[in-house]
């Protein structure tokens, strides 16, 4: 219960500061907002960049290797579905007056 009265403190306080600022110097809070979210975005931007360029060559060349080897099986199974013969056969109700021999069943 103490960290939650800790942060609606902390949070009444940023917003009242937000809300001061706001009235004062709106300009200034516009450029200070546009000036962190720029550079956040550069931040995020960098560590993109090196995150992407660490992976190494080889990891990459498997990984393709293994979605084209998975894509190649999957093509391969939807082509090899086959309709396959019923296993019913239709019987002839228009015969229904001949006798049939039951024993050999002409």
């Amino acid at each position: 219960m103490k960290r939650n009265g800790i942060f609606i403190v902390i949070a009444s306080l940023a917003l009242f500061g937000f809300i001061v600022s706001l009235f004062r110097n709106p300009m200034a809070l516009l450029t200070s907002i546009l000036s962190l979210v720029l550079f956040g975005a550069i931040v995020v931007f960098i560590i993109h960049l090196f995150s992407r360029n660490r992976r190494s060559t080889n990891e990459m060349k498997k990984y393709k290797q293994a979605v084209k080897q998975s894509k190649e099986r999957y093509q391969q199974t939807k082509r090899r579905r086959r309709r396959r013969p019923s296993h019913l056969r239709v019987i002839d109700g228009g015969n229904k007056g001949k006798n049939n021999d039951r024993v050999t069943f002409k």
